[in-house]
């Protein structure tokens, strides 16, 4: 005869885990925060209304019976699947809006995000694109659930993930090292158009990519190696004149920066993760063979850590920037 699934049955299975998980009445009341007496009276009364004994009483401890086993794996399923429903309906609705620099975006994210669609087909990701510094009051009020962003800010009172480092190097397209040969032999900068994003991060000097660069070469003892140009205004000014010899080309953004390079425009001073399928491509050409790394880094922040698809989104994109950097070490 079957037994009916009533409502005192249905309360006592929580205590029914407790006791077989830890097999010990005692144990399972501490976690309960009950007295050891109400656990064994909850258990006798739900061996009544099934009519088996569920636990072999020992003098220290208790062992399941095989009817206790039976009904153990029964609840740890129905458990189970309770907390699935539970997490599903307590998804937040709509996409994970995800605030992003459009260049991250476009040349690195971009060509990863079907493998995040195709491994988590519930969560949709809306990019909103943004280069400016972080806009807390959005989290704050909800309109942005996360954002990646390539800074050295200190993001204190936000949940903040690393991601990975970035390197940078001088790069330019093939066609434009075949029309400056003798510069680029010689590895001097001497006579070439710098471009440069000059708004790396928030708060950055306009060649401070450039600068890091060349201090890193000297720092490296490479400075006979590679002619490192001087960026600086101050560095271009002779008898008090002011010459725009060598003086970087602007940018408000990297990945057009790095369209002019592909343009044969000039020598981009590039980061490492965002030109990978360039290089490999073989439209452009790191000719320097010399990366020095950023003071920025990459960093996947969130204001709201308790959501699902931000831990679900975070963990996946730690994992793609982890794979990232130890196959282009």
């Amino acid at each position: 005869m079957h037994k009916l699934v009533t409502a005192p049955l249905l309360t006592a299975l929580p205590c029914f885990e407790a006791c077989a998980r830890h097999l010990s009445f005692t144990r399972a009341a501490q976690e309960l925060n009950v007295i050891a007496g109400a656990v064994s009276q909850q258990i006798r009364q739900l061996e009544e209304r099934i009519g088996r004994p569920l636990f072999n009483r020992l003098a220290r401890n208790v062992s399941l019976t095989p009817a206790g086993e039976t009904l153990l794996a029964a609840v740890k399923r129905s458990f189970a699947q309770l907390s699935l429903a539970l997490a599903d309906i307590d998804q937040p609705e709509g996409p994970l809006r995800l605030s992003c620099s459009p260049s991250f975006a476009m040349l690195w994210l971009m060509p990863r995000l079907k493998g995040f669609y195709q491994a988590h087909p519930g969560i949709d990701i809306l990019l909103v694109a943004e280069f400016q510094d972080l806009d807390r009051a959005s989290f704050s009020a909800g309109q942005i659930d996360a954002a990646i962003r390539y800074d050295v800010t200190d993001y204190k009172g936000m949940d903040v993930l690393p991601l990975m480092a970035e390197f940078l190097f001088p790069l330019a397209s093939p066609v434009f090292i075949a029309q400056h040969a003798d510069a680029v032999n010689r590895r001097t900068f001497a006579g070439l158009q710098l471009l440069q994003d000059a708004f790396a991060w928030h708060g950055a000097k306009a060649d401070v990519e450039w600068r890091t660069w060349r201090e890193g070469v000297a720092a490296k003892g490479l400075q006979a190696e590679v002619d490192a140009p001087d960026t600086s205004i101050a560095a271009k000014t002779t008898d008090g004149a002011l010459t725009t010899e060598s003086l970087p080309q602007d940018f408000n953004l990297f990945m057009i920066a790095l369209s002019a390079a592909r343009n044969h425009q000039g020598v981009c001073m590039a980061r490492g993760a965002l030109v990978h399928d360039d290089i490999a491509s073989g439209a452009l050409v790191h000719f320097t063979g010399t990366a020095v790394q950023s003071p920025a880094s990459y960093k996947f922040l969130s204001g709201r850590a308790d959501d699902p698809r931000v831990q679900v989104f975070g963990k996946w994109l730690q994992q793609e920037a982890a794979l990232f950097s130890a196959n282009t070490q």
